[in-house]
């Protein structure tokens, strides 16, 4: 479970053995990809920036703000995959070239897939950018 804190220093955890720091690596990449590669991910960044005002975090000015760095949160994770959670991502590609004999990570092209819908949404609408999140939002009816 400490694995899925953002600001927790993977390195300072004292684990069990070497299996129990491998799975706890590997809960931290899999909770990051979870969040961003949900269908519904950038639908939700308004109501996650409410959530951390009501938290008390003041990190971000508005949802506008919490979207414009989005970009920036995904290079860190990039980072924090790569880095402190020894690479575990590698093993999803893996998953998917074994189980459904495909040969590409479908969880990053679906974040990076989110990411530039973001982009082009804050480029072109900036001003009415939540109509525009709202890709799937006859999901929530079914």
């Amino acid at each position: 479970m400490l694995c899925t804190g953002l600001n927790t220093q993977v390195e300072s955890i004292r684990f069990a053995g070497a299996t129990v720091e491998l799975l706890g690596k590997i809960l931290g990449t899999a909770d990051l990809l979870g969040q961003m590669t949900d269908r519904c991910y950038l639908e939700k960044l308004p109501d996650l920036f409410d959530k951390y005002v009501e938290a008390g975090i003041t990190t971000f000015a508005d949802p506008l703000d919490l979207m414009d760095r989005t970009q920036g949160f995904y290079k860190m994770t990039l980072e924090r995959f790569a880095g402190e959670l020894g690479n575990t991502l590698r093993f999803s590609r893996c998953r998917f070239r074994k189980r459904w004999s495909i040969d590409e990570d479908l969880y990053i092209k679906s974040i990076e897939e989110n990411i530039r819908y973001l982009a082009r949404v804050l480029l072109l609408h900036r001003k009415n950018y939540t109509e525009h999140l709202l890709r799937f939002a006859h999901l929530k009816e079914e």
